[in-house]
């Protein structure tokens, strides 16, 4: 998790702002967990590296 946290950027991260596409952020969470080889099964642990603000 210290590794996925480190490449977020706060930009990268989904707040459920108005034009903050929900899909293109998963696909940045998807590709971040390929880069640092966390299986499939385990997203649902790390969905919250991912939000920030109002969606967090």
């Amino acid at each position: 998790m210290i590794d996925l946290v480190k490449i977020y950027t706060n930009e990268d991260k989904f707040g459920g702002e108005r034009y903050d596409i929900l899909d293109s952020k998963i696909k940045i969470f998807e590709a971040y967990y390929r880069i640092i080889g966390i299986l499939q099964q385990l997203y649902y642990k790390m969905y919250s590296v991912m939000l920030k603000d109002r969606a967090k």
